[in-house]
């Protein structure tokens, strides 16, 4: 079997090369990187100016730095699509309950901002839709009255005119 660094001439793994090896092998580890990850960005947080009274006075407010998937996986050390096999791909199952718990975490907290009107209300709606599986759709009723459409029957005598309409 070909080596861990072997490559082909494209810079590709040879086959049979099964890449590169988990950064994490103990669940009770990255549960601990994924903590200290929501631990730091509760300390840190990004300050915004206002400006307060008639002689405006600038002011730095503290908001709560937001969490995000991307973020986690940088600070795990790795990108966000290796984090996905922490969260479903075979011989990964004892990481699958930390990753969806912290993705879980990450949309709660995305939810509440917006809530609260700390965040931009369209760029949560889009990441909660395209990222979470939350849908923006709307359903349209083509029945009458919420009954169904009955194709109707119609009759034609004239054999030139019902050879046009069989023809559409």
């Amino acid at each position: 079997m070909a080596k861990k660094t072997d490559r082909n001439k494209k810079g590709q793994f040879i086959i049979g090369n099964p890449g590169r090896e988990k950064i994490y092998t103990n669940p009770d580890e990255l549960q601990g990187a994924v903590d200290s990850y929501f631990m730091g960005q509760d300390k840190n947080p990004l300050f915004k100016t206002e400006f307060h009274g008639k002689d405006a006075i600038k002011c730095d407010v503290p908001i709560q730095r937001p969490y995000t998937f991307e973020g986690l996986a940088e600070i795990l050390g790795m990108s966000r699509f290796s984090l996905l096999n922490y969260e479903k791909k075979e011989g990964y199952e004892p990481f699958f309950n930390i990753i969806a718990s912290a993705k879980e975490k990450i949309r709660t907290q995305w939810i509440e901002l917006g809530i609260a009107g700390l965040g931009n209300p369209g760029f949560t709606k889009f990441i909660l839709v395209n990222n979470a599986r939350y849908q923006d759709k709307s359903e349209v009723d083509h029945t009458t009255g919420g009954k169904s459409m009955n194709t109707i029957e119609v009759k034609v005598h004239n054999p030139g005119t019902k050879d046009k309409i069989d023809k559409l």
